[in-house]
């Protein structure tokens, strides 16, 4: 009969319905859906609060914890949009310049501080080495290199307050004094510091190149060391450690929620003509994921979409591994505890660097890369030239780079350009022969 015929229909939800499902989806859901459906990308135009919502996921950032009362979705739509354009177009739109005294030791930028030494606002004797400051936690951690018997190396680390440099209220003590091993001969060539949370990462090399890694959970003092070329911090309890492990280069993903008892999670192999190469990471600036959202930001940098850039320098020539650090995660199932780079390179891209221009001072923002191309040298080493730039894209790869470049003069009103360093809203440039420093918002954009 008729009427038992199976019929189908097509039935179109109306505006005001759609509208309340889209107020419910996070960014980043709402933007995959715009880029399927015309009339959902239509609508979300239409109104402030939604494309506000929509530009926050294609602008890789989240919404900031100050109330609307304080900025309207109309001003932060607004400021938003110009963030993001005046970063792909290497725009900045203020300078301020702080003249450093010439007795410092040691300048540097972190957790959204320029700070210099040899005094901060502070006595820091013995001379400084490394700072690392937690804004958030109110904490600045200070590295000194201390007198030890010959052949040894010996260190501190100052672990204070940020605002008046007592004992920081969570800290055992002070202060934490170690002993090198042996492998460290002095002298120190260099430390590096990272905060993470509990957890404090300090990278020591001395000569010869040899490097170490010293973990410090800083409340409790417990430490421990470990023999990678370089740490990177994915949360507090989750570090990524590059190595030359049993011939091949590897990351591993340990598990550190207990420092007496390091965890292998997971190892991932890396590329075979790696196997001799010099590893590093490159800091990024923005806050993980088990970070407290920042108190002031309007937007900030979303963690699910920050970027892991590892460095291998190979037989004279430099290459870069970017992945989304969010790939990095333990798994239960053993067999895919290793994981071949024949499999994890569909998610990677990576890139050649030239011998010259000297490329340097590598900095990670979100997933955001900034660094400084230093000028050709009078007399440079001879090197075979690399293949072009952009040599692999991973076809799982979620990245794709978007590149903008700016000339900086190298000297300006008698001052020579040394450095560069970045929060997520400055770039700060260091001059070397008077010590100034000028803050500007030159941006690129990876995303």
């Amino acid at each position: 009969m008729p009427h038992r015929l199976p019929t189908t229909g097509r039935y179109r939800i109306s505006n005001d319905v759609l509208i309340l499902i889209l107020e419910n989806m996070d960014a980043t859901t709402l933007y995959r859906v715009c880029k399927v459906f015309e009339r959902i990308r239509y609508l979300v135009s239409q109104f402030h609060h939604l494309t506000y919502k929509y530009e926050l996921a294609l602008s890789g950032m989240s919404d900031g914890t100050l109330l609307p009362s304080k900025r309207t979705l109309a001003l932060r739509l607004k400021l938003l949009l110009t963030y993001r354009k005046e970063w792909s177009r290497l725009h900045w739109t203020g300078e301020q310049r702080v003249k450093l005294p010439v007795t410092s030791t040691l300048s540097g930028v972190t957790g959204d501080f320029v700070y210099y030494t040899h005094h901060l606002r502070f006595n820091t004797n013995p001379t400084p080495v490394s700072v690392a400051i937690d804004p958030s936690q109110s904490l600045i951690v200070v590295g000194h290199a201390l007198g030890a018997p010959a052949g040894q190396l010996a260190m501190r680390l100052k672990v204070r307050n940020l605002w008046n440099f007592d004992k920081h209220p969570h800290a055992r003590d002070a202060y934490f004094d170690f002993l090198a091993p042996i492998a460290l001969a002095p002298p120190l060539e260099k430390m590096t510091l990272s905060i993470c949370g509990n957890k404090v990462a300090a990278s020591l090399q001395c000569a010869g190149g040899v490097i170490k890694q010293l973990l410090l959970d800083w409340t409790s003092f417990q430490a421990t060391w470990m023999e990678d070329l370089d740490v990177h911090f994915v949360k507090s309890n989750y570090l990524l450690g590059a190595k030359i492990y049993r011939g091949k280069a590897v990351v591993h993903l340990y598990n550190i929620s207990n420092l007496s008892k390091v965890i292998i999670e997971r190892e991932y192999e890396l590329p075979p003509h790696w196997a001799q190469a010099n590893l590093s990471f490159a800091p990024n600036a923005s806050l993980t994921g088990d970070a407290p959202s920042p108190a002031r930001a309007l937007f900030y940098a979303d963690a699910n979409v920050r970027i892991l850039l590892l460095s291998a320098q190979v037989n004279g020539h430099k290459q870069w591994l970017i992945i989304n650090e969010s790939y990095f995660r333990p798994t239960s199932r053993p067999d895919r505890q290793f994981v071949p780079w024949a499999e994890w390179n569909n998610y990677c891209l990576m890139k050649n660097l030239p011998a010259f221009p000297v490329v340097r001072n590598v900095q990670v923002i979100g997933n955001r890369v900034l660094y400084l191309e230093s000028n050709f040298p009078a007399y440079p080493e001879r090197h075979s030239p690399p293949k072009g730039p952009w040599f692999h894209f991973g076809s799982r790869s979620v990245l794709f780079p978007t590149e903008s470049f700016k000339d900086i003069s190298s000297r300006s009103q008698g001052v020579e350009l040394d450095s560069i360093a970045a929060t997520e809203d400055n770039i700060v440039l260091f001059s070397v022969s008077t010590k100034s420093a000028y803050s500007t918002h030159l941006r690129t954009d990876l995303s």
